[in-house]
């Protein structure tokens, strides 16, 4: 479950990783992180970054996801808020 950015025209062949500005967990496979939302209710909506590697290799790396973080993303987030 990457996201990325495409194009909906037909003739049109767009594509980029929506998480090239993401950063990198600390995983020997420097794997980018996940971004994810919070469901806490002390920090419920929330959106953070977790390790993006697989099971059961994951790290414990952890950081919230900053307004530049999200700002490429525009309107495409839900927050659970």
């Amino acid at each position: 479950g990457r996201l990325y950015f495409g194009c909906r025209v037909p003739a049109c062949d767009h594509f980029a990783w929506a998480d090239a500005g993401f950063p990198k967990c600390r995983c020997k496979s420097a794997a980018v992180a996940r971004l994810r939302v919070s469901k806490k209710a002390e920090s419920g909506g929330r959106w953070f970054f977790g390790c993006g590697g697989d099971a059961p290799n994951r790290c414990d790396f952890f950081a919230w996801a900053s307004e530049a973080h999200l700002e490429p993303l525009g309107g495409l987030l839900t927050p659970l808020t």
